[in-house]
């Protein structure tokens, strides 16, 4: 049989059993999101954002709702501007604007990953981070690291989500080769 799970630790299944057996499947998607953590850890200390780490305790987390944008996003003086501005909401609006797009080029992003047939990588999350960052460099809305780390743990989940239910995929495509 062919090892699957290319980045995390590769898996050899010598059965069709072995293989559908859900403990396996349950400990491969467990590695998958120990991988995430790992490299969005290893992406915040390399922007210095080391005061975060305890929002990557979220990561594999089911979310049910969608991103939002909250005060802790902006700076101090970012807020205090707003309350003397006549549409003090605008720069939240904006902010969660742009959340928005970089949240729909993920998806696409992630979609576009899914449909391919190559396994899963370190790449894929890697990847994702890069984009997310060459976007937040191009907005036009001033926010704190914590919009960024919020925004990247965010979509870490739903890479994961998505990308987890597309690596089951190799197994039930490699229990079909047999």
């Amino acid at each position: 049989m062919k090892s699957w799970l290319t980045g995390a630790t590769k898996k050899n299944f010598t059965t069709k059993g072995e293989a559908l057996d859900t403990s396996i499947q349950n400990d491969l998607l467990s590695e998958l999101k120990k991988e995430a953590k790992d490299i969005l850890r290893q992406n915040l200390i390399s922007r210095g954002l080391q005061k975060h780490m305890k929002k990557l305790e979220m990561i594999g987390q089911n979310q049910n709702s969608d991103f939002q944008v909250c005060d802790e996003h902006f700076g101090y003086r970012s807020r205090l501007k707003q309350m003397f501005e006549d549409n003090n909401k605008q720069h939240k609006v904006e902010a969660q604007q742009v959340a928005n797009n970089i949240i729909e080029e993920c998806k696409q992003y992630i979609a576009d990953k899914c449909n391919k047939p190559a396994d899963f990588s370190d790449g894929y999350i890697t990847e994702l981070l890069q984009n997310v960052e060459k976007s937040l460099n191009e907005k036009s809305v001033e926010t704190r690291s914590a919009f960024e780390v919020d925004l990247k743990v965010y979509l870490c989940n739903a890479s994961l989500s998505k990308g987890c239910k597309s690596a089951i995929q190799p197994i039930k495509h490699l229990l079909i080769s047999c």
